[in-house]
């Protein structure tokens, strides 16, 4: 074959020259394996973002506001994490451009490749949601024992308008709502007719609420609107344990018998 035979004294040509230089195998598998090794920081730091948004927005409470209607999705997109908006974004970028450069995938439609990356990290976002990782930091964070990343954990998971409430109920009258708030305040907050109820059962002590609330004429607080939620929305939503009786610990007294 003429052209093969052209084609096989050109490459060799050029290896002469210097213009095409021979590569270990060695090489090549250390590429590779720094490429994964890339990636797979690339998805964690994705992974983790992603996580770390949506724990920090049921944390807070905040992941509920756009049910307390205009207002409240008003006040979810202000107090929304924004700041880590850029870096998402940054990153699904580098993590796509990683995949389209490896030869097995540098063929695939965008469309193709970004649909797959949204697969895994959904998927992957859901597992660790489902492990107690972001609350183990953020108990630690809580608890100063978070060095790096304890200063955004507290800020973030204590981010909420002014007029939003999250608590526990102490107790209920015909006219109003005492809660204990997470730092452990408590707070009368009264109803009215034109309070609104977002729960399809009656609130009672032990619930956890977030509420709604303007500051009336006198000073007090009226409830606009108020949501019941579960315990495992709001992280801090539970009324301080009560104190523990004193135990009475046995005293045995050796009496000496002398016959």
């Amino acid at each position: 074959m003429p052209d093969d035979q052209q084609l096989n004294k050109d490459i060799l040509q050029k290896i002469e020259s210097g213009k095409v230089t021979m590569r270990s195998r060695a090489s090549f598998t250390w590429k590779t394996m720094l490429w994964i090794l890339a990636l797979c920081l690339l998805a964690a730091a994705v992974v983790f973002i992603v996580t770390f948004v949506v724990f920090i927005l049921r944390a807070n409470g905040n992941w509920d506001l756009p049910a307390f209607g205009l207002h409240g999705l008003v006040e979810f997109l202000t107090f929304f994490p924004w700041l880590f908006v850029p870096a998402l974004l940054l990153f699904l970028w580098l993590l796509e451009h990683f995949i389209l450069r490896h030869s097995l995938a540098y063929r695939l439609p965008v469309l193709y490749s970004g649909g797959a990356i949204t697969l895994v990290v959904v998927v992957a976002s859901v597992a660790v949601l489902a492990t107690p990782l972001h609350h183990r930091l953020f108990e630690q964070a809580r608890e100063q024992q978070l060095p790096i990343a304890g200063g955004i954990y507290r800020f973030f998971g204590q981010s909420r308008p002014d007029d939003f409430y999250v608590g526990a109920v102490a107790s209920t009258t015909a006219s109003s709502y005492t809660i204990i708030t997470p730092d452990g305040s408590k707070l009368v907050i009264a109803k009215t007719s034109g309070t609104q109820i977002i729960s399809n059962s009656p609130i009672v002590s032990g619930d956890c609420v977030e509420i709604l609330a303007d500051e009336g004429q006198s000073g007090q607080l009226v409830a606009a609107s108020i949501k019941k939620t579960g315990a495992n929305t709001v992280e801090d939503c539970r009324l301080p344990a009560p104190p523990k009786a004193p135990g009475i610990n046995p005293v045995i007294i050796l009496v000496p018998n002398h016959n």
